[in-house]
């Protein structure tokens, strides 16, 4: 049996979001170790440089500066890119919590807007409306004619958007609860948290997760090319003492 296609992709769109946090996860581990202990290496490498720097520029003269250089550049890169790393970890962290816990969560949190075809449902609509909403059964003790359902159509409308009315009501009391609440315990502006659950426009959600992730990668090996390098005049100058 076909699914629905909406269900299709919505499953789709949460799969993948979890699968995108977690091979972030795990880049975000193996990439940090890395960088960890190239940085731990070349700033005990300055150290020790610093602590032998007269011998140092007595044996190996001008080779010293691109040395020192590549180490320190490696230290100030790893840093960095340790930081964005922990940046990109807060903003996908803030965007499931704040966004997509409640595009992908197992419940409907916005209120029921009457539409407009609601103004000229007839009977049958509405009463498949009130069920499907607010899981209400309109029944009577027996079948109702024509001109009864007629009859009784334009209460049962006024009765639908009554409901839809307590519906945005109570969405609205809850959103201002809640924004009380982080408000004293967070220092989170009100207005912010009501803006959020009712999407105005100009709040800001997301970001620009491409662009953040070639700049991390950009670091990482940058971090590792100017480690290497230091590495390989390390080396060569080894190698002319032999």
């Amino acid at each position: 049996m076909l699914k629905n296609p909406f269900d299709v992709l919505t499953e789709i769109g949460k799969k993948k979001v979890e699968s995108d946090g977690k091979r972030n996860e795990f880049i975000h581990a193996q990439s940090d170790s890395l960088v960890t202990w190239l940085v731990g290496f070349a700033f005990t490498a300055l150290c020790f440089i610093s602590v032998n720097i007269g011998t140092i520029k007595t044996n190996i003269k001008g080779a010293a500066k691109p040395i020192i250089i590549s180490l320190f550049l490696t230290i100030i890169v790893g840093l960095i890119f340790r930081y964005v790393s922990y940046l990109i970890t807060l903003f996908n962290k803030d965007l499931e919590d704040n966004y997509l816990a409640g595009v992908y969560g197992d419940w409907e949190m916005m209120p029921i807007e009457p539409d407009e075809e609601v103004e000229s449902a007839d009977y049958d609509l509405i009463t498949k409306k009130l069920k499907e909403d607010f899981g209400e059964e309109i029944s009577f003790p027996r079948e109702l004619n024509n001109d009864e359902k007629e009859t009784k159509l334009p209460k049962l409308i006024e009765h639908y958007k009554a409901l839809c009315a307590y519906s945005k009501k109570q969405y609205d009391v809850g959103i201002n609860h809640l924004s009380e609440i982080y408000e004293t315990a967070y220092k989170i502006k009100k207005q912010k948290t009501i803006n959020q659950f009712k999407k105005i426009d100009n709040v800001k959600i997301g970001y620009s997760m491409v662009r953040w992730v070639i700049f991390r990668s950009c670091l990482y090996l940058l971090c590792i090319l100017s480690f290497i390098i230091a590495i390989s005049i390390s080396v060569v100058l080894l190698l002319s003492y032999l």
